[in-house]
């Protein structure tokens, strides 16, 4: 598979380019709406589509749009994906540091992707986005302590641990890229 190149300088005009597309594509009351994850930074921060103006967005499914250059690598990369986010169970609710917000409730968008997924709803997708951008999918779960949920204007940090897996092929042969522990 080759690599396609980007023409955006950051990832602000690339955002905003995408999002400029999808509002042509759909009426004004199914628009995203579109966010950095880090205003102060918004060069250089992830951005994210969101179906409504909430923020921050942790119920929702989120498109998100990155790019960067890793420093071992020559190479710029431009990450695209799909985002959800499993909040805190409710047993932490009230717990010191922990916010309302962070608790995940039924009208979180993780149950439905869950269930999706178990269907094999994502496989198809997962296909569709390997013949239209003849470029790799990456499949990636972060895990945060409690104590340390990413927050919205600050530049994340790393995950306590993750696991990532990597579609490469129509056949949906997941390869593992970084074993979790």
């Amino acid at each position: 598979m080759s690599t396609p190149k980007i023409k955006f300088e950051n990832n602000d005009r690339a955002a905003h380019a995408v999002s400029y597309y999808l509002d042509k594509l759909r009426p004004s009351p199914q628009r995203f709406t579109l966010h950095p994850y880090n205003r102060f930074l918004p060069q250089f921060t992830e951005w994210w589509l969101i179906p409504n103006n909430e923020w921050p967005a942790y119920r929702y499914s989120k498109l998100f749009f990155h790019r960067f250059q890793l420093s071992s690598e020559d190479t710029e990369w431009f990450y695209t994906g799909f985002y959800v986010e499993r909040g805190l169970g409710k047993q932490l609710a009230g717990m010191a540091g922990v916010k309302k917000t962070d608790i995940m409730h039924g009208d979180w968008y993780w149950h439905d992707f869950i269930n999706q997924a178990k269907a094999g709803e994502m496989d198809s997708a997962i296909r569709e986005v390997l013949l239209r951008s003849e470029c790799p999918v990456v499949l990636s779960m972060d895990v945060y302590g409690f104590n340390q949920v990413p927050e919205p204007d600050t530049e994340r940090q790393l995950p306590h641990d993750w696991i990532e897996f990597v579609v490469r092929s129509q056949d949906s042969d997941f390869q593992i890229a970084q074993p979790g522990s």
